[in-house]
């Protein structure tokens, strides 16, 4: 397995705010391309949520 694609360190390093920065150097590891395609992969989940509480609702 590619490690760069593993957001799942195995200890997280957060700073003082609270920022989980090995999500974010894990998201900076990627290129512009497999960035889009993470967010892609968001979208649709999101979208797979809602349609299932309009599901849900009826």
């Amino acid at each position: 397995m590619d490690d760069r694609r593993d957001p799942r360190p195995t200890e997280a390093q957060v700073n003082e705010d609270g920022v989980d920065l090995t999500l974010i150097r894990w998201s900076l590891s990627l290129s512009p391309l497999e960035r889009l395609r993470v967010l892609e992969g968001h979208m649709e989940f999101a979208a797979k949520v809602q349609q299932a509480r309009r599901d849900a609702a009826r």
